[in-house]
């Protein structure tokens, strides 16, 4: 009689717990259903770029086109190892920042290419018994075109998912 105890028990249990249980999902469904949000954060996409380098003479040539929908300002760094050095020939739009960036000044529209900039690698042995192998890598950054008050539009490198843009 005891073990019939203990098994109607155990059932019951159960029971009230698959209820409880079938309960809570009508319940989840009303708050996921009937909630919401407020306030705005800015999502800018449509933004894509895309490197084309060429190389010749000791020398890589490259441009950045804006194959995405919405305009963007570019960035570009090269690195290379550290028995060569790099020379920058810059085209019109590009100049250097203290930070070691080349930045092109005028916004990219979709579908236009940057001035080409040349980067030279200087120091390579003119022996060719012994060639080294190396790479010379270009980083290339985009970010969305903000604009001031006035409307006078302005690049932030900082800009991320959890940073708002400032006016500036």
């Amino acid at each position: 009689m005891r073990v019939f105890r203990k098994e109607a028990l155990l059932l019951t249990a159960l029971a009230v717990l698959l209820a409880a249980g079938s309960s809570v999902s009508s319940a989840l469904s009303y708050f996921t259903t009937y909630t919401s949000a407020r306030g705005e954060y800015p999502i800018f996409l449509n933004r894509q770029t895309e490197i084309l380098e060429e190389v010749s003479d000791w020398t890589k040539h490259v441009v950045i086109e804006n194959t995405g929908e919405a305009d963007c300002f570019i960035r570009v760094r090269a690195f290379c190892g550290s028995q060569y050095t790099l020379v920058f020939t810059a085209g019109e739009g590009w100049s250097q920042a203290q930070d070691g960036w080349w930045y092109y000044a005028p916004v990219l529209a979709p579908g236009q290419q940057t001035a080409r900039l040349k980067i030279a690698i200087t120091g390579v042995p003119t022996d060719e018994s012994d060639p080294q192998d190396f790479q010379v890598v270009v980083v290339q950054e985009h970010t969305a075109v903000l604009y001031t008050p006035e409307g006078i539009a302005y690049p932030d490198w900082n800009l991320s998912a959890n940073v708002q843009p400032k006016a500036e």
